[in-house]
């Protein structure tokens, strides 16, 4: 008992002289003393070794990070002022600044109690620019949420964000990305940058929605809505999306966060980010592998290769010609007019006025077709298979103010979801898609005299589909690839796998400027251009070469020098701390091989931001233009056999209000209305001129979206409940028609989840995603689509966290789809359910388990 007694007292004695100690009362006091006398780099050195090694009690802790927020008010850094102050709220949630406070602490205070903090947007103007300040509506998605939810690709946080409908292909494309009532064939329209860097590929202009971005090295991901050209870029005609990777914490000088996982349709990842900082060097390492099996579907009927559907299939309907087609034919075709596969009718005049498959000749059809079914292609019999296998690498090096490094994407798929069973094969059977993209960067940004912020961004990039690359395509009658001469002829149907390459070198440069003229006045304004040689069409051979052998549609020449230069200025001036007015404009020309094919491009972005009280009201307005990529202009595949360089410009104009409320930092919503027209809208159509049918790129027409959005976030202890909602009416008027809806588009989505803390360790969190009916078909704008509508569903997911099992180590559980609904998405907006698919069916149920390392020091 006397050993117990005394072990006691002597405990008892350490923690009070380590109260009193180095890092106690007298610290503190010290530092305040160095503070009143303006000596603020000597408080902060005096209070930095005990807030990194610890020694303070909670009061303590307190009142330095109170005197550090003060410190780095004095010496301008916002930014480690705020990180204090975040650290502070963290501790006494209900924090009151002093009275003789600068005003700087309040506006602090009140940011982060709002959950403001970290909506900070540096990498996308280069400007310190609150997202408050931002004439354009922003969303964040967090760390924390992206852990707290269970996600296990980078795909999957669009499904719980207002606004953006992400829509998985599995082909040629992984993905298809819509924002706010803008439906692209991918993600065209989309700027996809990963800290300021661009991610688009030169060639298609879309982003690379792969799963292999790595989650574990992400700090937030920022969501830019509506036409935002003048602002951030060429690229973000419809939205930007804008992925911020972690940074060491103040005091830190390892970071190393570390996952795997494996669940259903044999998915398996591991991903790692490494960051580490010496005196003069930083260097960060960000790794992810990643594979699935994707969904099968060989038992759908668009993927089964069932002869039973060609032994009941009407050759007569689809191959009969009538009318001008059927004069064409025969003046054509003339010396095969009495052949036995084909029935010709005469008028009275003799002129032909129709053609047939005869009964012999449907038969022969058939029989062609389904001979060519029982095949060996590949090594295997036809089949549905398809995968994926994904590889991302980021390396980089930092040296005071410039970061050099290395990021490459490695992609290896399945592309027969592009089709169906009547037009495509599957892996198995030589099938496969492998887009890379490897990129060399550089970021400079340096404060000068803390007026004015310089920043450079300048990447080299190279992507590529290399030859490896195929569709394993089916000529046949029943999809119409086979024409009446090919019967009369005795052309078998045969399937047949065409190889593909294409390479794009892109180089760019980004200088930008922002300078404070004074505490209401602040200018932003820069310069870019980037250029390359871009190959425009797939050269394709069926031997395997063809980046050697292959052939371009209608190209002698494929590739295409270019240079594209853009200038930007920002203007922001407020009025008073409850009005602001922010303006922006840009102006961009391109040269293809010496020619100016656009002219000169002119976007603006306005926004008058009013803040009453807990309210930010926002008017907003902005004009956009975004030219054709290159794949649009110049290429072709098994389905889309005309290439169209005539192409035109697109342009938007954008009208919205936003409305966010903000009255406390437990709770805030926000609405946003806007009106968006997008004029010239580029999509893939089906097209016909005399005999021949083919998919072609084309100015489709105008789009007017009319929209609505809402969103909810409220805070409790413990608890947390998100809530969200969409509404976008798109209507597309054609240069020759009269309005249709969009077609293959969600009028309304909505999202609702919440989350549970128990015994600071358990984490719950449950979340549902509402996807209204879905149109295709007659009176859309996917009228060759024969699915009709897509009926609405309710998905639900949850994910279930043991934080910290052992230091550093945390275990998940999550499920996608728990309810297994068994709903699909349209294919492309041209889908005809033969070359294109109508639909895609989605995830089925699954299950996924994650192992979670972190260690800071």
């Amino acid at each position: 008992m006397k050993k117990i007694l005394f072990l006691f007292l002597m405990l008892c004695y350490v923690v009070t002289v380590k109260g009193q100690g180095p890092c106690g009362g007298k610290t503190i006091s010290d530092a305040n003393d160095y503070y009143d006398i303006g000596l603020f780099e000597e408080s902060v050195k005096t209070l930095m070794p005990c807030l990194t090694d610890g020694g303070l009690t909670e009061d303590q802790m307190v009142k330095a990070y109170h005197l550090m927020v003060l410190n780095y008010v004095a010496l301008d850094d916002l930014d480690q002022a705020r990180q204090y102050m975040d650290k502070l709220i963290g501790i006494v949630p209900e924090f009151i600044p002093d009275l003789d406070d600068p005003k700087p602490v309040w506006d602090l205070t009140d940011e982060v109690k709002n959950g403001l903090h970290k909506d900070y947007v540096f990498s996308l103007t280069s400007a310190r620019d609150e997202v408050l300040k931002l004439p354009a509506h922003v969303m964040i998605i967090e760390d924390t949420q992206i852990e707290e939810r269970g996600y296990t690709d980078f795909t999957q946080i669009f499904r719980d964000v207002p606004g953006f409908d992400f829509t998985y292909y599995g082909g040629s494309v992984y993905g298809g990305l819509s924002n706010r009532g803008y439906r692209s064939g991918g993600s065209e329209g989309i700027l996809f940058l990963i800290d300021g860097v661009e991610q688009n590929d030169p060639h298609t202009g879309r982003a690379g929605w792969v799963p292999s971005i790595p989650l574990d090295g992400i700090d937030r991901v920022e969501f830019v809505y509506g036409p935002s050209v003048a602002l951030f870029g060429r690229k973000a005609y419809a939205g930007v999306v804008n992925v911020i990777t972690k940074d060491l914490e103040e005091g830190k000088k390892l970071l190393i966060n570390a996952s795997g996982g494996y669940g259903g349709t044999g998915q398996a990842f591991g991903e790692l980010f490494f960051k580490a900082r010496t005196k003069s060097v930083e260097v960060k390492v960000s790794g992810k592998y990643f594979r699935s099996d994707l969904r099968d579907l060989s038992r759908d009927s668009s993927f089964q290769y069932s002869p039973i559907f060609y032994e009941d299939f009407d050759y007569a309907s689809k191959m009969t010609l009538t009318g001008n087609d059927a004069k064409i034919f025969a003046t054509r075709y003339k010396d095969i007019l009495n052949n036995i596969n084909l029935d010709v009718e005469r008028n009275d005049m003799g002129e032909v006025i129709s053609i047939a498959p005869s009964l012999l000749g449907q038969s022969n059809a058939r029989q062609r077709d389904l001979h060519a079914l029982d095949t060996i292609i590949g090594g295997d019999r036809l089949g549905y298979k398809n995968s994926l296998e994904s590889y991302y690498l980021d390396v980089s090096v930092k040296l005071s103010d410039i970061e050099l490094g290395y990021r490459g994407v490695f992609n290896d798929m399945g592309n027969m979801n592009d089709g169906t069973s009547l037009s495509l094969a599957g892996r198995d059977n030589g099938a496969s898609w492998q887009p890379r993209q490897s990129m060399l960067y550089s970021l400079f940004s340096r404060d000068l005299f803390g007026k004015l912020l310089v920043k450079n961004v300048s990447y080299f990039k190279m992507n590529e589909v290399p030859e490896k690359s195929a569709y394993t395509s089916f000529s046949s009658y029943a999809n119409g690839t086979l024409k009446l001469n090919d019967l009369a002829t005795s052309v078998r149907s045969a399937w047949s796998t065409d190889y593909y390459f294409q390479n794009s070198k892109e180089f760019f440069e980004r200088l930008s400027v922002q300078y404070r003229l004074s505490e209401t006045i602040q200018l932003y304004g820069g310069g870019e251009f980037r250029g390359g040689t871009i190959q425009g069409d797939y050269l394709k051979d069926t031997d395997g070469t063809p980046s050697k052998n292959g052939s371009a549609y209608g190209a002698k020449n494929n590739d295409y020098d270019y240079l594209a230069f853009g200038a930007f200025l920002s203007g922001e001036l407020e009025f008073s701390s409850l009005l602001r007015l922010s303006a922006s404009a840009r102006w961009d020309n391109d040269d293809i091989r010496g020619v100016d094919p656009f002219g000169d491009l002119w976007s603006y972005q306005i926004g008058l931001i009013v803040k009453p009280g807990p309210a930010i009201i926002k008017l907003i307005a902005s004009q956009a233009y975004q030219t054709p990529s290159f794949a649009e202009l110049y290429s072709t595949d098994f389905a889309r056999k005309r290439n169209n360089p005539k192409l035109e410009a697109q342009m938007a104009r954008n009208y919205e209000l936003d409305i966010s409320l903000i009255p406390s930092g437990n709770f805030n919503m926000g609405v946003t209305g806007y009106y968006t027209k997008y004029e010239k809208f580029i999509g893939e159509q089906w097209k016909k001129e005399g005999l021949d049918e083919f998919y072609q790129f084309n100015n489709l027409g105008d789009v007017d979206v009319y929209g609505v959005m809402f969103s909810l976030n409220y805070r409790v202890k413990n608890w947390s409940v998100y809530a969200n909602y969409a509404f976008a009416k798109s209507e597309l008027k054609p240069k020759d028609g009269e309005k249709v809806d969009v077609g293959a588009l969600a009028e309304s989505v909505g999202n609702l989840g919440v989350n549970m803390l128990f015994f600071k360790k358990l984490n719950f969190n449950v979340n549902a995603n509402y996807i209204s009916e879905i149109k295709v078909g007659e009176g859309t704008s996917s009228y060759y689509n024969p699915y009709g509508e897509f009926p609405s569903v309710v998905k639900l997911n949850a994910a279930v966290t043991f934080n910290e099992v052992v230091p550093g180590l945390t275990l998940q559980v999550s499920g996608e789809n728990l309810l297994n609904e068994n709903y699909n998405s349209p294919g492309m907006l041209s889908a005809d359910g033969v070359l294109r698919s109508s639909y895609i069916p989605q995830a089925k149920a699954s299950i996924f388990g994650k192992v979670i390392y972190r260690l800071s020091k």
